[in-house]
């Protein structure tokens, strides 16, 4: 049981990376696509209902977002990401 939830937590934390880099313009797309889809997979398996893994993948894009940063850009990136999460978690 604690080997799952610290592989949730890593999976978690590439995922933030992801976000952040992405926030930053670091990352391509298809690199956050990844780790948002290991992240909506991982919470699956935990056992997370669909509207529990929404709201964490939710949480994690509202966490990165850097001060100052558009609204416009921060909606764009919540579509993009939940969009990919709700993908990943009905795939796994």
């Amino acid at each position: 049981m604690q080997e799952r939830i610290q592989a949730l937590e890593a999976t978690r934390e590439r995922a933030r990376a992801a976000l952040h880099a992405s926030h930053l313009g670091l990352v391509p797309a298809s690199s956050l696509h990844a780790a948002i889809g290991d992240f909506a997979r991982a919470l699956r398996t935990g056992g997370a209902p669909p509207a529990r893994a929404l709201v964490a993948v939710k949480d994690l894009v509202r966490e990165t977002r850097p001060r100052g940063s558009s609204l416009s850009d921060a909606r764009e990136l919540m579509e993009r990401t939940v969009r990919c999460a709700i993908n990943a978690y009905y795939d796994a």
